[in-house]
């Protein structure tokens, strides 16, 4: 246990162990020397390198011919390297477990058969449910079942060993309510599970999905119309003209690049709607009187416009 040398006849307990660690071991040794038989592990500081180590240590009564007790055998084995490990691991398993418990994300632990094994404190936030109601349940009995199909296309290529991350489906909340969930989901072909994070992303996705509503009608307002929409600078050069121009006045979009309105507009009109267009200097919005411009064919064309 330490580098302090024995030789037979010497006392085993001596000062350099200190008071208290000798006190200790006469209790120990008392016990044995009463009859008892037993192991124990025993942590140790080296008097002179300070390093701790870890000890499982046995004693055992030693009896005379006639059955009296006339000693005590101990035998020492180092377990340092054992419970360090154990230590490290006792140590990772609690920082787990408050990763678990504070996560704004659900963590889960899914076994081969979609049962869930193991459950972060997010479950309740997230889809009502305590993590104690979940264990033990099939995950895909809260999967939304529009989609089953796609979720369980994604489980087999995660088990086939293709990592997902990043992909959304919906499940039921204990609510009846729906939540988007956006998985990363990884196999471990040794324990047979695999691991997922959830991260609720419902407010995102209803984003996501006004937006595209948005869009679709800004298309078929702007894009299939029937007037024609453009955006010009200052100086009235065409930045942007709808597909619509090709219906109203035979130009597509592309061939009012690089051009000015004013190209297109009759010369008899030009300082009248020049004049007009000044306004904006002052005033957010204007409405031009009709003015003629010119059709792709040559013909001119009576237009009203709003700037």
């Amino acid at each position: 246990i330490t580098t302090i040398p024995h030789k037979i006849g010497d006392v085993v307990l001596i000062d350099e162990y200190g008071e208290a660690l000798n006190a200790t071991w006469k209790v120990y040794y008392q016990r044995a020397l009463g009859g008892e038989k037993y192991t124990l592990e025993e942590q140790f500081c080296h008097p002179i390198t300070q390093r701790l180590t870890y000890e499982l240590v046995s004693f055992n009564p030693i009896f005379s011919s006639n059955k009296k007790i006339t000693g005590v055998a101990c035998y020492s084995r180092d377990i340092t390297e054992l419970t360090e490990t154990q230590l490290a691991v006792k140590a990772t398993k609690a920082e787990l477990d408050n990763v678990m418990a504070s996560s704004m994300d659900m963590i889960c632990t899914v076994a081969e058969d979609n049962r869930i094994v193991r459950v972060s404190a997010a479950s309740e936030t997230i889809l009502g449910y305590k993590p104690e109601e979940l264990i033990g349940k099939f995950i895909f009995d809260f999967v939304y079942h529009e989609d089953m199909e796609e979720t369980q296309n994604h489980v087999q290529q995660v088990i086939t060993g293709k990592s997902k991350v990043n992909y959304y489906n919906r499940y039921v909340r204990k609510d009846g309510t729906l939540v988007y969930l956006e998985w990363t989901a990884q196999w471990d072909a040794h324990s047979k599970n695999r691991y997922g994070v959830a991260r609720d992303v419902t407010a995102k996705v209803e984003t996501e999905n006004k937006l595209k509503l948005s869009e679709q009608r800004f298309k078929s307002l702007v894009q299939d119309g029937g007037d024609m929409i453009a955006i010009i600078d200052a100086q009235a050069n065409y930045i942007y003209i709808s597909p619509t121009s090709f219906n109203i006045l035979g130009y597509f979009p592309e061939e009012f690049q690089e051009k000015n309105a004013f190209d297109f507009i009759h010369p008899e009109d030009a300082e009248t709607v020049q004049s007009q267009f000044g306004l904006l200097e002052h005033t957010k919005k204007i409405t031009l009187q009709p003015f003629r411009f010119k059709h792709k064919n040559g013909e001119w064309r009576w237009i009203e416009t709003s700037v």
